[in-house]
Order: structure tokens, then C-alpha cells, then sequence
């Protein structure tokens, strides 16, 4: 008898296997790839699948990017500036959203944790709507704060819960280079204002 989380886990996969082979987006074949590779005993592994590395890593190009023509450009400096903190707030809006998936999909919760987890789960989206509001130096410096409080997030859940070995190295990798961005950006503008 399969589990609940299998066919769950089979569920998704048909759906984006479908829409891979439906649609010419090359980032559904990634993505159907990627949790692919997951359902296939990731927990155990150390390194992360190949697609989750390409899209993980692939993620941090507009970070770089923009924070590097907010820094040496004077033309598109204010345009590339928000750019950055909205691209930043997409981010921090996504990586809240996991925690939404874990409470949803691992079973060995308990009911507090699974309750702590939704209601955490929309308020890195809530600190990044805020962040779009803000002036650029200060909706930087609150997604800073926001992407490390949330991988303080991540710590507290790799403690209590089963999660691939590679996730919370990785996480902190990407949290430390889409902060370091931030701060370039944020220094930048404030420094050019």
C-alpha cells in the first residue's frame, strides 16, 4: 500500500510532467526534472539534484546583475534599484512559500509545528510587499533582514524535521549572496542619493 505522501508526490509530478510535455517552457521540463530527481531518495543524499542546483543558483543571476548595474550605473541606477527590491521581494515571497509546502506535505509534524509553519509561511510575502513601499535603502535593508530571519526559520525546522542534507547548506549559500546584493544595492543608492 503506498503512502499518502507518494501519491501526493506522484500527483505533482503528473501535473508538471503534463505541462512540461504540453507547453514549449523549458522551465516546467526543469522543474518536472528537479522533483523528479527529489522523490528519488533526496533525503538521503548529500548534494542536491542537478536541476535544483541549476534553478537554486540560476535564481541568484538578477540578484548579481542588478545589484551590479546599481552600482555602475548612473543612467539606469534608479530603474535597476527597484528592480532589485522587487526581484528581492518575489524571492522572499517564494522561499516563505516552502514552509507552506513542508506544513502541507510532511506528515511527521506536529500539529503545532504544522500551524507554526502555515501562519509563518505568508509573512516573509507580508515583509516583502512592505519592502516594495519602502524607499530603496530601507526595502533592502528590510529584505536583509527578512531573508535572514527566515533561513533562522529554516534552522529551527532542519532540527525537528527530516529534510534533504544539502537544503539548509544550500539555503544558507543563497541567503548569503541575495543579502550581500541587497546591501550593495541599498549601500549604492544611499551612498549616490
Amino acid at each position: 500500500m503506498r503512502s499518502k505522501t507518494t501519491d501526493q508526490s506522484r500527483a505533482g509530478l503528473s501535473i508538471c510532467k503534463a505541462m512540461a510535455s504540453g507547453h514549449s517552457f523549458w522551465v516546467y521540463s526543469l522543474v518536472y526534472r528537479a522533483l523528479e530527481e527529489i522523490e528519488m531518495n533526496v533525503s538521503s543524499s548529500i548534494s542536491p539534484p542537478r536541476n535544483v542546483v541549476l534553478l537554486g543558483y540560476g535564481g541568484l543571476l538578477p540578484f548579481i546583475g542588478l545589484a551590479l548595474l546599481v552600482l555602475t550605473s548612473r543612467e539606469y541606477r534608479p530603474f535597476c534599484a527597484v528592480a532589485l527590491v522587487n526581484y528581492g521581494a518575489v524571492i522572499l515571497s517564494f522561499i516563505g512559500a516552502l514552509h507552506w509546502g513542508f506544513a502541507m506535505s510532511v506528515h511527521s509534524m506536529s500539529a503545532q509545528l504544522r500551524r507554526d509553519r502555515f501562519i509563518w509561511s505568508v509573512i516573509p510575502a507580508l515583509i516583502a510587499w512592505l519592502s516594495t513601499l519602502l524607499p530603496v535603502p530601507l526595502g533592502c535593508s528590510l529584505l536583509i533582514v527578512g531573508f535572514v530571519v527566515h533561513f533562522w526559520q529554516d534552522r529551527q525546522l532542519v532540527r525537528v524535521v527530516s529534510l534533504p542534507a544539502w537544503y539548509l547548506p544550500m539555503r544558507l549559500r543563497l541567503t548569503t549572496v541575495a543579502c550581500v546584493c541587497l546591501l550593495v544595492g541599498a549601500i549604492a543608492v544611499a551612498i549616490h542619493s
